[in-house]
């Protein structure tokens, strides 16, 4: 990992554990080792295409989102009378 990309991942993990608003909006429920996985893999993406790896405030929200629907689906069973709809949540046609 370069440096500048490590550095700004633990800037942004030492925020998170400053501050609990923050901390409970990005890692709430979440699998936070999975969410650093994609959080670094953006971070030196940025890092490669801008020469910055900050991530920027859409990248941060679409990785939020990205994960939160991530652990939604995993708490319904894939065999379940349950269908996902993509902005409605899980539905039963039942």
């Amino acid at each position: 990992m370069i440096p500048e990309v490590a550095t700004y991942i633990q800037s942004f993990k030492n925020f998170l554990m400053k501050n609990p608003e923050a901390n409970s909006y990005f890692l709430g429920g979440i699998d936070e080792e999975l969410f650093f996985k994609h959080f670094e893999d953006v971070a030196q993406q940025n890092f490669e295409k801008f020469g910055e790896p900050m991530l920027r405030k859409e990248q941060l929200e679409f990785l939020r989102e990205t994960m939160a629907k991530v652990e939604e689906e995993k708490k319904v069973p894939n065999n379940s009378i349950f269908i996902n709809i993509p902005n409605h949540g899980f539905i039963c046609l039942n």
